[in-house]
């Protein structure tokens, strides 16, 4: 990916609409360079000499100064995003998806119109671009990562979902654990933006969004069916029907409502029966 390419995602990332700085970070263990920058930039010289010996990354909330990259230095947002893990490599925790192609394919299913999907090496980034960006008042940094968890809960995504973190910049080399993995744009429409507002209502009635699966994430039995529900456990049973069966009558007890469980089967993979069924017939006919 050339220079154009990255300066084009950093312009719609950073419209330069306040006067913020971005910050980089580049960062191999304990040995980290930092810089900020205006976002006027016209070039990122400044990045590639670190690229292939160091993990480059970018915050994609704006600082208000050199200070630090805390959150109460950060004052703009214009995206709001997740991080997606995949696989096994370059993770301490485990996944909830075998391989990138099945987390793009949930995120097909559940059909929420991202601005932009960067593959980072060993996962995915997924943002939506704002109109505007977003001041970062308290009630504002809350509602933001209200909706982050939220969105990173329904697709599978990292549990950190502050306004202060850092990303993987495109065009850059993933070099965690002595493999290097290019980090690069997989799909953007920059012009695919959302008023802060109506992209919070847009995820709360979306029937994807109906499903409580913090229910889920209370011991070490209930994950066990989170895992299930993403279709990487099935229990030691090779029958999907009765599989599914089991999930349902789980679901059931931590108090699913049938609508619950409508959508759990519709966006999640589970044994595979449903969507196969699904997809030849959406109607349930």
């Amino acid at each position: 990916m050339n220079d154009m390419f990255v300066t084009i995602f950093l312009k719609a990332l950073f419209p330069g609409i306040n006067k913020g700085l971005i910050e980089f970070r580049a960062i191999l263990e304990k040995d980290i360079f930092k810089l900020f920058v205006p976002q006027d930039l016209k070039k990122l010289e400044f990045v590639w000499p670190y690229n292939g010996t160091k993990n480059i990354y970018f915050g994609v909330a704006t600082r208000n100064d050199k200070s630090s990259g805390k959150k109460e230095n950060c004052n703009y947002l214009s995206a709001i995003f997740i991080d997606i893990d995949c696989g096994t490599d370059g993770h301490k925790k485990a996944s909830w998806f075998k391989t990138k192609e099945d987390a793009l394919a949930h995120l097909k299913r559940l059909n929420l119109e991202e601005s932009i999907v960067v593959d980072s090496g060993h996962g995915l980034h997924v943002y939506w671009l704002l109109e505007k960006p977003l001041e970062l008042t308290t009630e504002n940094i809350q509602k933001a990562e209200t909706l982050m968890k939220k969105i990173a809960s329904v697709c599978g995504g990292d549990t950190a979902y502050d306004v202060s973190r850092l990303l993987r910049l495109p065009g850059t080399v993933n070099i965690k654990d002595g493999k290097s993995v290019e980090c690069k744009i997989l799909y953007q429409n920059y012009e695919q933006k959302y008023d802060f507002e109506d992209l919070i209502q847009k995820f709360q009635i979306h029937p994807g969004f109906l499903i409580s699966l913090d229910l889920l994430k209370k011991n070490d039995h209930s994950v066990l069916f989170l895992k299930a529900l993403y279709g990487i456990e099935n229990f030691g049973m090779t029958d999907r029907s009765a599989l599914d069966q089991k999930i349902i009558c789980y679901l059931l007890k931590q108090g699913f409502s049938e609508e619950n469980l409508i959508s759990v089967f519709k966006y999640f993979p589970t044994s595979g029966k449903f969507l196969e069924r699904y997809e030849n017939d959406p109607t349930g006919q």
